[in-house]
């Protein structure tokens, strides 16, 4: 049996879905560009990106490998984000 409520989440299902399809393309398609970025950025900012957005450790993880606090670590991550995001753009 089909009612409005099964009907509408399938269709919000298949939206979303294909919305995030298309992202993947594009951010498949950027991925070569930001890697080579990446090897630009400090050492130790490519190390602070491979812990947190590679391997996953929590920003709490991270400030205590690091003996910082946790807003330094997530003050540094916030720079390196924008950092590439400015250098990305500047490619174009």
């Amino acid at each position: 049996m089909c009612d409005a409520r099964t009907i509408l989440c399938k269709t919000i299902t298949e939206q979303v879905t294909e919305t995030f399809n298309g992202q993947i393309r594009i951010f498949k398609n950027k991925i070569p560009s930001t890697v080579k970025k990446l090897a630009e950025l400090p050492e130790e900012d490519q190390d602070l990106y491979r812990l947190y957005f590679t391997e996953g450790y929590s920003q709490e993880e991270i400030a205590k490998m690091k003996g910082v606090s946790q807003n330094t670590i997530s003050k540094k991550l916030r720079r390196i984000q924008k950092t590439l995001t400015e250098m990305c753009r500047n490619e174009v």
